[in-house]
């Protein structure tokens, strides 16, 4: 309940309380009886509406009161019932006393609630303090009441039981009491009248255990009155509103009693000696009882010097560390490096600390708002003066002030970055004005920009990278607008650069990669930008209006231009570059990726070459990558099978052997042909297994032939890629394969082209050497097209030349082609090895090659490849002899 929610309750308790007493006087004789138990009743409602409104601690505090005071009420109204019916009964002692009694344990327990609820444990001056205006005043309820009652030896039991009761349960509650006047701080105003309803009620209690004693004890004596008091001023208490809040002080801190405190304290002392006095007694008891109060006075108002001193001593020590405090503000602020001003209402300077003349050269304070703000960069004063507006905006201390980064032009005339917070401090009257609390940030701002330029820009050749470079192909697209087509971008890769790297050395390959860099972004015209992708790949943004067919132009001129040979360091290099180009898009992401495809079309196309996307390339593209995604899956699924072309001798027509062709029967697509996926497979890394399973059938099919099928092949020619012959398990893979099929080493010949055997000349001549240890025929497929390099034939233990069909397809005209054919076949006979025709379509072509010496051939005219059962109906069939006629 609000404070303004208590204030008719409050008024309304008055108007009860004034009522009752006017009703009381003025009114018929029964007039007294009903306007106290009227009263109760407004206490009663009063206290349980206190109990409801409150919470936690305080709550049951109210609750225990509440019951108390009913227990007290309820005693009331049945003891008025039975006098009212009853002669006799009623009065003292009351057979409904318990009632009345049961108050006091409640209230004393309620008390120390509140005391709990109030205030923090530990204050034993409180405590000590409690405990002696405890022990004093009831040394005084003892001299009075129950010291008197316990010497009558004509009260009866019932009688001196009851009048033993009250003193010894107001000491209780006098404790309680105590302890919440003297522990609690700040003691509100309700709290203070709940204390004084309580010491109305223990002075009652003493006038009615007298007056019981004395036998004068009526409803209408003082004692009667004195509950109604009580009651009206525990109604009060319970009706006034809260205020403040429950005090933060820990129990460790330092309270010292105030003069009021003290002179309660010293009375209280001095209470004992004073009823000594006044009780009578001998001279030299009284004598002995002023000495003592005397005494206790005395050392009352040496402990008010103490504690007034102790006052001075600490307001003197705060002084001191404030003062402190102060200096060490002081030297803080005049040695800062940070800067702070403040700023009156009209903007201008009323303090600058010493670190802003350092800095700007002058006293801020010296100059005129103009000056001031000229210094700022025009750029930012908008922003300073939004800073100002929104600081005074703030709804509060605790949060954030407004900050800004500012240019200002220092005494040298360069501009200094600042960081500004500021924080309106009008309110304060010490300060009465914005703060600005200013760092000079401008080393910071100088890293921060470094730190961009090498996150936005490529360190070997100083180009925009690829996050630059998409930021500005974003602009380039937004200012474009509708008409995207203006926006152009090529996609650049340095044509055989791994070789230059891998030749000599990737400080050659930079040196290369910097010179590119300097040509291409020479080439460019403005408005146009380079960057640097990654590794040997750049990008170039044409983001002016693009004619068509400038984008391709502008691709063959950087062609030209990077294709001039470099020098470095002696060693002369004529680079080449391959070109993607991509007009038009939606986002960077998109040009980049079409640009990039289309580079690689170049590259398949061959070197130095561009290609510009389009839907038909993209088309291709994702083909491809399905292709590729299949070609993973294929080998699995049984989609590969294998065909065998013969290899005749030319000297008996026999099928001396067969060249296995692997052939890939896709579900969707059908047959595809050994061009579009065998590249594929090497560049995936798919061919390892594929070859593996090649040699592994090729074998099998053999061993199989020649157990079954007269006449069947010698050896099978299986073909290698070069990432099988570079893998260290090769040789153990062919090892398999033999060992599986039950083949001997003999039976199985491996071809390989010049361009695979160059790649690696040592590696390939390591693996040749382990492959002959195990008696395995090595063939040079397709030659005369390749290198052709004699070098590589000495080192290499060759068995099989194979003759390129473009050398055959000639023969038997008459052709210059003759002696290139006749210059391999000498060549194979003076190294030893025998030699294979490949490519023959009709006689005449054989009749050539024998009359040269070839050994063997093969080719359409002698058999197409067919699959297994082909070759052995083949077979089966120069097996059967020829019928002849009668």
């Amino acid at each position: 309940m609000t404070a303004e929610g208590t204030r008719p309750l409050l008024r309304a308790a008055v108007a009860v309380c004034v009522g009752g007493i006017a009703f009381a006087i003025l009114g018929p004789s029964w007039a007294p009886v009903v306007s106290y138990h009227v009263g109760e009743l407004v206490t009663v409602a009063a206290l349980v509406t206190a109990a409801t409104t409150r919470s936690g601690g305080e709550r049951r505090a109210w609750v225990l009161i509440a019951s108390g005071v009913t227990c007290f009420a309820a005693g009331d109204v049945l003891n008025t019932a039975a006098r009212s019916l009853v002669d006799g009964v009623g009065t003292a002692p009351s057979p409904f006393e318990p009632l009345y009694l049961a108050m006091y344990p409640f209230l004393a327990v309620g008390l120390r609630a509140l005391v709990r609820h109030r205030a923090p444990d530990g204050d034993r001056g409180a405590v000590l303090d409690a405990a002696i205006f405890t022990v004093g005043i009831a040394a005084v309820v003892w001299v009075t009441s129950f010291a008197p009652q316990a010497g009558d030896p004509e009260a009866s039991g019932m009688r001196q039981a009851l009048l033993l009761a009250y003193p010894t349960l107001d000491v209780i509650l006098l404790a309680s009491t105590s302890l919440l006047a003297f522990r609690v701080r700040p003691l509100t105003a309700r709290l203070t009248v709940l204390v004084a309803a309580m010491a109305v009620l223990l002075a009652t209690d003493v006038a009615y255990v007298v007056a019981v004693r004395q036998d004068t004890h009526t409803s209408q004596d003082p004692a009667a009155f004195g509950w109604w008091a009580m009651m009206a001023l525990l109604a009060v208490a319970a009706w006034l509103p809260a205020s403040g809040q429950t005090p933060t002080r820990t129990a460790g801190d330092l309270a010292l009693p105030g003069r009021l405190r003290l002179a309660a304290l010293a009375l209280t002392s001095m209470l004992v000696p004073l009823v000594g006095v006044l009780s009578g007694g001998s001279t030299r008891d009284r004598l002995l009882d002023v000495v003592a109060a005397v005494l206790s006075l005395l050392v009352f108002v040496r402990l008010s010097g103490l504690v007034r001193a102790l006052v001075a001593s600490r307001e003197e020590v705060a002084l001191l560390h404030q003062q402190r405090e102060e200096r060490r503000f002081r030297s803080l602020v005049q040695n800062a490096a940070d800067i702070v001003l403040v700023l009156d209402a009209d903007r201008r300077v009323t303090y600058a600390s010493p670190s802003a003349e350092r800095l700007l050269g002058v006293d801020p304070v010296d100059m005129d708002r103009e000056t001031l703000v000229g210094l700022i960069h025009r750029g930012d004063q908008a922003a300073v003066a939004a800073c100002l507006s929104r600081s005074a905006q703030l709804p509060g201390p605790g949060d954030l002030p407004a900050a800004v980064t500012l240019r200002l032009r220092d005494a040298s005339g360069a501009w200094r970055h600042l960081e500004v917070l500021a924080t309106d401090l009008s309110a304060d009257g010490d300060v009465g004005g914005v703060v600005l609390n200013i760092r000079d940030v401008t080393e910071r701002a100088s890293l921060e920009h470094q730190l961009r330029r090498l996150a936005m820009h490529d360190p070997l050749t100083g180009l925009a990278n690829r996050v630059m470079f998409a930021e500005l192909v974003q602009e380039a697209l937004d200012r474009a607008g509708s008409d995207r087509d203006g926006v152009a971008v090529l996609f650049c890769d340095v044509d055989d650069f791994k070789t230059v790297n891998d030749s000599l050395g990737h400080d050659t390959g930079d040196a290369l990669l910097l010179a590119l860099a300097r040509r291409l972004d020479a080439c460019l015209g403005a408005g146009d930008v380079a960057a640097r992708l990654g590794g040997d790949e750049f990008g170039v943004l044409l983001s002016s209006t693009c004619a068509p067919g400038a984008a391709e132009a502008a691709a063959d001129a950087l062609i030209a231009a990077l294709r001039d040979p470099v020098d470095l360091d002696g060693t002369e290099i004529a680079p080449s570059v391959s070109i993607g180009i991509a007009v038009g898009g939606t986002t960077p992401a998109e040009m980049l990726r079409n640009a990039d495809a289309a580079m690689y079309e170049a590259k398949r196309a061959g070197a130095g070459r561009w290609r510009r996307w389009s839907p038909a390339l993209h088309h291709r593209a994702l083909s491809r990558l399905r292709l590729t995604t299949d070609l993973g899956a294929a080998l699995e699924r049984g989609e590969f099978s294998l065909d065998y072309q013969p290899v005749v001798d030319l000297a008996d027509r026999r099928i001396r052997g067969v060249e296995a062709l692997v052939r890939w029967d896709h579900p969707d697509r059908g047959r595809i042909p050994p061009l579009e996926f065998i590249p594929l497979a090497e560049e995936t890394g798919a061919i390892t297994a594929l070859g593996a399973w090649v040699l592994t059938e090729a074998c099998r099919q053999l061993a199989e032939w020649q157990r079954d099928l007269p006449g069947a092949p010698d050896v099978v020619h299986v073909n290698v890629s070069a990432r099988e012959l570079h893998a260290t398990t090769f040789p153990r893979t062919v090892e398999r394969a033999l060992a599986a099929a039950g083949l001997p080493p003999e039976a199985l010949v491996l071809e390989l082209t010049e361009s695979v055997l160059l790649e690696d000349p040592e590696g390939a001549a390591s693996t040749f050497r382990m492959l002959r240890q195990l008696g395995i025929g090595i063939a040079i497929d397709d030659f005369g097209t390749g290198y052709s390099s004699l070098s590589y034939l000495r080192n290499l233990p060759v068995d099989v030349l194979k003759i390129d069909r473009a050398f055959v397809q000639d023969l038997g005209h008459g052709l210059p082609d003759r002696t290139v054919a006749r210059g391999i076949v000498d060549l194979a006979r003076a190294l030893g090895v025998r030699t294979v025709a490949e490519g023959v379509e009709e006689e005449s072509q054989l009749a050539d090659l024998r009359s040269l010496g070839c050994h063997e051939a093969q080719g359409y005219h002698l058999g197409h490849p067919v699959p297994a059962d082909g070759i052995a109906a083949m077979l089966r069939a120069l097996a059967t002899p020829v019928a002849s006629g009668g």
